[in-house]
């Protein structure tokens, strides 16, 4: 729970029951049937996490790691990299004093930092393809924003994923076992890391390490061969043109209907798409499953921006529209304003209407 009151306090506390498990590793599955790995009971809760009024004056929460090695207890092992965490805190520390619009840029905020830290190691590399030194050009002049319309964005995106899964094979070594490892894990990397939602941050790593010995190659050639691949990924798929591969058009977020998806009609009345830019290690989270890209499946459905001083003055946005109902034009009227960050007044805007209730007789 995340807490601001009128007064300037501000706060966060996990709460509910946090089990405290026998025999270490709790995230691996135990036997159940032998009574060794029974809960021994719960967390206190005076020891569950707990911040209030800190001197930085704002608190972060992105789905990131809230404790470090030193807390005595086991939370999860699932969070993520950390880098939308991150991103918040330089967007709040980069402006004095901050107002409903300054918090409302945060929110589709689109930078990514892994992505501006791959662009930077690239453009150190020397490829021998006109192909792939076009490539790094446009990487070395991107600006790291995963906005709709770039292109860099989405040789980077293509280049990470396809760097994944030449680290596995290389890792792996036995051609055979490796493609039925690819074959049922499409990214071949996620399943490395600790977390299949921290792939970036483990693979960037150990791109930054860059030890011979996990690869039996040079890193160097790996990258240059990764990003070869990449680029022909993107052609294979939408074309050699890269104006076809803007962000945006690769990355379209689709809105499907229960009924949508039974017949080319029903697929254009009844569902939507967006052209939307973003990725999962951006403040703006739209994601895409690293083991099915690039199409988004998950974002942020409800915005809000309170104002605890002013309630009046809170502001919200959501991704579709207020009504289910394909023919109303509430259906999708919300998502022009929710791709472009806009936000609308907690309390409405008129003009109002009053309906009276009266007892059935």
């Amino acid at each position: 729970m995340i807490w601001a009151d009128r007064h300037g306090s501000i706060g966060y506390k996990l709460i509910g029951r946090l089990p405290m498990r026998r025999g270490g590793c709790p995230d691996l599955p135990k036997p159940g049937w032998t009574g060794e790995f029974e809960w021994e009971g719960t967390v206190p809760y005076e020891e569950l996490p707990e911040v209030i009024d800190p001197e930085s004056g704002f608190l972060v929460t992105a789905n990131n790691r809230i404790v470090g090695d030193d807390y005595p207890h086991h939370i999860t092992s699932e969070w993520l990299d950390g880098y939308r965490a991150k991103r918040i805190e330089e967007l709040i520390e980069a402006t004095e004093k901050h107002d409903l619009e300054s918090f409302e840029a945060i929110q589709v905020d689109n930078y990514s930092i892994p992505g501006a830290e791959a662009a930077r190691r690239l453009c150190r590399l020397h490829p021998r393809g006109q192909r792939e030194r076009s490539a790094i050009e446009r990487l070395r002049s991107w600006d790291g924003h995963l906005d709709r319309e770039t292109i860099a964005g989405t040789i980077y995106q293509a280049f990470l994923l396809r760097l994944g899964r030449e680290v596995a094979r290389a890792a792996i070594g036995d051609r055979d076992l490796c493609e039925r490892w690819l074959d049922r894990n499409d990214n071949g990397f996620t399943a490395h890391s600790t977390s299949p939602w921290r792939w970036h941050s483990h693979l960037m790593a150990l791109w930054e390490e860059e030890d011979p010995r996990l690869i039996g190659r040079p890193w160097e050639d790996l990258v240059l061969e990764a990003l070869a691949g990449a680029l022909d990924d993107l052609s294979d798929r939408f074309g050699p043109d890269p104006e076809g591969w803007r962000w945006g058009h690769v990355h379209e977020m689709k809105f499907p209907h229960a009924l949508g998806d039974a017949n080319p009609l029903f697929d254009r009345l009844l569902n939507r798409r967006l052209r939307a830019g973003g990725a999962q290690e951006t403040v703006s989270q739209i994601a895409y499953d690293p083991n099915d890209p690039y199409n988004a499946v998950w974002a942020p459905s409800w915005r809000m921006i309170a104002d605890p001083t002013d309630p009046d003055r809170s502001r919200w946005q959501m991704f579709t529209g207020q009504s289910g109902h394909p023919a109303s034009r509430h259906y999708d009227d919300l998502q022009a304003d929710w791709l472009e960050g806009r936000t609308q007044p907690m309390r409405g805007e008129g003009p109002w209407a009053e309906l009276e209730l009266v007892p059935a007789v």
